[in-house]
């Protein structure tokens, strides 16, 4: 029977992937108008001063100097920084569920950093239970990546990638080598230094010449922007510091292989059809993310003792 600590990690995980895959549209929606880079910092820096005033209303601003002073969180913030620019460039040339599969790569980046690191053995049932996961998150998506109006692009997709594989890192970083400090006040300060970070290579950009279109500030826009990094970015990276710090890293990361599975039901509500295959998908996610926290040795020595 799962420890109530596991059950509690796993609800987070799914309630983080929920919210964070509304970023998936809502991104593609403001790229129409938003330039990536511009685009990137806005959504850190928001997401970081939202989380930042909700910190300060719970009394942690004690933690935040802890944060800034930290070699690791200003690490991470550079990762997600660097993570960030990536991503948002590669969505812009793929479509939300081909980004949402290459995310579901994530646990074999997080556990070959673990194994790496000597923190996590690479066993037989971790290895198959990674693969059903990252199989779910493929099947989930094969059915409406045809005709979703973004041609195939290798640039894009390896830009998502290593996006990705930052991401990952970085949260190792903040889950593994930060401790002592509430999960809300680890993410105020990695994305507001994250944001900075953004907007140092904007202002950059801009000073070296290079033109860029001028965003849309027109209220749904601004809306848009609000929601996405406020709560799809911002409330979303508390939760996922928080399902890693109970479930681990790769664990937790098996959880973002039900986002195609999300992505699709979101487009559902707008007529768009949810087949079997998108349920096989979402079983197959769920089945890995179960299997990779069941202890199969212990139950058969149980087995055998009691027979």
């Amino acid at each position: 029977m799962a420890s109530q600590g596991a059950i509690r990690g796993n609800l987070v995980a799914v309630l983080c992937m929920l919210v964070w895959a509304t970023s998936f549209p809502v991104t593609v929606m403001l790229l129409e108008t938003w330039p990536p880079m511009l685009l990137t910092a806005e959504r850190s820096l928001i997401g970081g001063l939202v989380i930042g005033v909700a910190a300060l209303a719970m009394g942690q601003s004690g933690s935040f100097f802890v944060l800034m002073r930290s070699r690791p969180t200003i690490i991470a913030s550079a990762a997600l920084s660097f993570s960030g620019l990536l991503f948002v460039f590669g969505q812009k040339l793929i479509d939300p569920v081909a980004a949402a599969v290459i995310v579901s790569a994530m646990p074999i980046f997080s556990v070959t950093m673990g194994w790496i690191a000597g923190r996590e053995r690479f066993t037989l049932q971790l290895g198959a239970a990674i693969a059903l996961a990252v199989a779910g998150g493929i099947v989930t998506s094969l059915v409406s990546a045809a005709g979703s109006g973004h041609a195939p692009s290798l640039a894009g997709s390896l830009l998502a990638l290593v996006g990705v594989i930052a991401y990952t890192w970085q949260t190792r970083i903040m889950v593994e080598k930060v401790h002592g400090v509430p999960d809300m006040a680890k993410g105020a300060v990695t994305m507001v230094m994250a944001g900075l970070m953004s907007a140092v290579v904007v202002a950059a950009y801009r000073l070296s010449g290079q033109g860029a279109p001028v965003p849309d500030v027109s209220f749904t826009s601004l809306a848009l922007l609000a929601w996405l990094g406020g709560i799809a970015i911002g409330a979303s990276t508390v939760w996922w510091y928080a399902a890693g710090r109970m479930i681990g890293v790769t664990v937790a990361s098996m959880h973002h292989n039900m986002v195609p599975f999300y992505v699709i039901a979101m487009a559902a509500l707008s007529g768009a059809a949810v087949t079997p295959q998108h349920i096989v998908g979402a079983g197959l996610v769920i089945a890995g993310a179960v299997l990779a926290q069941v202890r199969l040795g212990a139950r058969f020595r149980a087995r055998a003792a009691a027979s």
